[in-house]
């Protein structure tokens, strides 16, 4: 599991996850400094830096189908995601 289950201003060290293969989408999450890449189980690999919105092209409930590891200390803010409202308040928060 990853460590999103707090809302607001995260710093995740370098390894972690910010979730993992299979967690539920329960959070949007904007990457505000860092690099986070999302892997695949057989190793595929997707950078992703600044201004990465993540969890915005699921619906709440779904599963993630990537770990989210940060390959440097990296910060991100995370908002609660349990519906399609919850999506404009972070689209208006992020402008």
């Amino acid at each position: 599991m990853g460590v999103s289950a707090i809302m607001g201003k995260l710093v995740i060290k370098k390894g972690e996850k910010l979730h993992s293969i299979a967690d539920e989408v329960t959070s949007v999450d904007v990457l505000l400094k860092g690099k986070i890449s999302l892997m695949s189980e057989s190793g595929f690999k997707i950078p992703a830096g600044n201004g990465t919105v993540f969890g915005i092209a699921l619906l709440p409930g779904d599963k993630y189908g990537f770990d989210y590891l940060a390959e440097e200390e990296s910060t991100v803010y995370s908002y609660d995601y349990k519906n399609k409202v919850d999506l404009i308040k972070v689209i208006k928060a992020n402008p």
